[in-house]
């Protein structure tokens, strides 16, 4: 484990350190702008895990819920943490944060895995096989924790503000564990949408939207974005902000779908009365 004495400081040391005032307001804007961020993306998981909350209560049993519970927790204790460490004088050092950071980070995607994996699971007639693909590709996902706490170090820079030094191979690796297994739902999804536009034409879209597949294509899309933006590092030291707008466009989209399925009685009759006839629903559990 290698410790920049740079990642030991919090955002208020960091400042104090400057050595004139133009130096101080050069890291000041960077700090800022990694502020606004974590403020924007505070809002956002916010509102998920209000949601989420109100889902549990209202279906405490359903896996779909929980995993939806399981993602956004993270976020929220991923956001809190980083905006108290920039505004409290005596916060969390960049190195604490960003561990908080990438533990949070993998529980929920890997609780959003597991939300796509059971729609794939369904939506195929529950296939064993795919379920088995699924599951090893998600065991694996711990693996990036392991190399940010052991294999990277953390640094305080003017322009970006805390920043994770990983090796070369980190993105790469990341893009490996991410990957396949968004390959694979892409497949298993864009097939569904294939037999169901050659079955029904145009008339299946409403229907496909209804039952979320629409809306996990735009997740696994989301996921590809930011293994690829990560990997190429598009952004330079601002590629690793992908995984947050990916978190951030992940969260939100399952919430909402979620939220929209039936979780009483009286919820299910109305889902079911508005189906079309052509379209067999895929319930989550």
């Amino acid at each position: 484990m290698y410790i920049h004495p740079l990642g030991e400081l919090n955002y208020n040391d960091y400042l104090v350190q400057s050595a004139t005032m133009a130096e101080a307001r050069e890291r000041m804007r960077g700090l800022s702008v990694q502020l606004m961020l974590e403020v924007v993306a505070f809002c956002f998981f916010m509102r998920n895990f209000y949601y989420s909350i109100i889902m549990l209560y209202q279906a405490p049993r359903r896996l779909a819920v929980w995993c939806c519970v399981l993602q956004t927790v993270p976020s929220v204790t991923f956001s809190a943490g980083f905006a108290l460490a920039i505004i409290a004088p005596h916060g969390p050092s960049c190195r604490a944060a960003i561990w908080v950071v990438v533990v949070g980070l993998i529980i929920s995607a890997d609780a959003a895995n597991v939300l796509l994996l059971t729609k794939a699971y369904l939506v195929h007639q529950r296939n064993r096989w795919l379920l088995v693909a699924g599951i090893l590709l998600i065991i694996p996902s711990p693996l990036a924790i392991w190399v940010i706490w052991y294999r990277s170090y953390m640094v305080m820079t003017p322009e970006v503000g805390c920043l994770v030094k990983y090796p070369l191979y980190f993105p790469w690796l990341k893009f490996g564990l991410d990957a396949p297994i968004n390959i694979i739902f892409s497949i298993s999804f864009l097939l569904v949408v294939y037999r169901q536009y050659r079955q029904h034409g145009s008339n299946c879209w409403k229907d496909l939207a209804r039952d979320g597949l629409i809306t996990m294509l735009v997740v696994v899309t989301s996921n590809l974005i930011c293994a690829f933006g990560t990997a190429f590092t598009v952004l330079g030291d601002l590629s690793e902000m992908f995984w947050v707008g990916d978190w951030v466009v992940t969260s939100t989209l399952l919430v909402e779908h979620v939220r929209k399925l039936p979780h009483t009685a009286s919820d299910a009759r109305k889902w079911s009365s508005g189906r079309n006839r052509y379209q067999r629903s895929y319930n989550w559990p």
